[in-house]
């Protein structure tokens, strides 16, 4: 099964300007706070330039879509998440695909939404398909309910 890695180009480019809004309002924090310099203004410009170096430099993957299988799980890396979560096939009881979303049912835990509204037409195509052959494979429950 071939694993889906996906870039959000509107997603990045909004982290590039906030990355670079983070340093120069550090770096200005710090020039206007030359007179006073306590632990706070001295901390704080440093956290917010570090900040900035960090998602400027794409390390945090937070624009980034994967879908990978890994054994007898799932790994979702999404759009806006912190960390990546592990689903386990066994706890999946169904696969919704959607217009706007794709939603993993499992019982006992809660509802996962991914949602696909703001991803391109190939870009849905392809989390889409990874997830239909996904439900081949396992014999995974499968409703394509693109009239909701």
């Amino acid at each position: 099964m071939k694993d889906v890695e996906l870039n959000i180009l509107p997603v990045k480019t909004i982290w590039i300007i906030l990355s670079i809004l983070l340093i120069v309002n550090g770096f200005l924090w710090f020039l206007s706070h030359l007179d006073r310099l306590g632990i706070f203004n001295i901390s704080y410009p440093i956290l917010a330039i570090g900040a900035g170096i960090f998602f400027l430099s794409g390390r945090s993957e937070i624009d980034k879509i994967s879908l990978r299988i890994k054994g007898n799980s799932i790994l979702i890396n999404w759009h806006g998440w912190i960390r990546r979560k592990e689903i386990r096939l066994n706890d999946i009881r169904g696969i919704y695909l959607r217009k706007s979303e794709v939603v993993i049912i499992r019982p006992g835990l809660k509802v996962m939404k991914l949602r696909i509204d703001n991803l391109e037409v190939s870009q849905k195509k392809e989390v889409y398909d990874f997830f239909v052959e996904l439900s081949k494979e396992e014999s995974l429950t499968l409703e394509r309910q693109f009239n909701l």
